[in-house]
This record gives structure tokens, sequence and C-alpha cells, in this order.
């Protein structure tokens, strides 16, 4: 799957690793980290990202930020069937 340069040229990255490499050093490090432990705030955060699997599912890096920054889980789903738990 390829990536938008438009889309990458709007948040001013040169690739799509640039911009995945932003969001955890940055974001994720700093912006959303968890400080409880060092006498910080506690953060705390759920959201979702819907993308279905006839559009191509999710990027690699994509699932490698959200496992590896936000310790969070991300698949690729088809809309077009039933889903099971």
């Amino acid at each position: 799957m390829g990536h938008d340069p438009f889309m990458l040229a709007f948040l001013g990255a040169p690739s799509a690793e640039a911009l995945a490499g932003f969001g955890r050093r940055v974001i994720a490090g700093s912006v959303l980290a968890d400080m409880y432990g060092r006498g910080g705030p506690r953060v705390l955060y759920g959201g979702g990202v819907w993308v279905d699997a006839s559009r191509g599912g999710l990027d690699a890096a994509f699932r490698d930020v959200a496992a590896e920054s936000y310790e969070s889980e991300a698949r690729t789903v088809s809309f077009g069937k039933e889903v099971t738990a």
C-alpha cells in the first residue's frame, strides 16, 4: 500500500517513517506519556481507527507504532463479513 504524498506534505513529513518516528518520539513519549510513576499525572486514553480490509488494510508501520508507542493493538477487519469475538 502506498502513502499519500499530499497527506505527507500537508503534515510536513518527508516520509511515513519520519511521521511515525515523530509520533513515537514526541507525541507518545512526551505529550501522552503516563507520568504517574514519576509524580506526574496519570494519563489513560482510548480511541480507534476503522479501516476496512477492502480498502487495503493497515500499514505495518501503523501497527508497529500502535503496539510500541501506545501499548495498543491495531487490526484490519472486514465490514462485509460478520465479526466474531
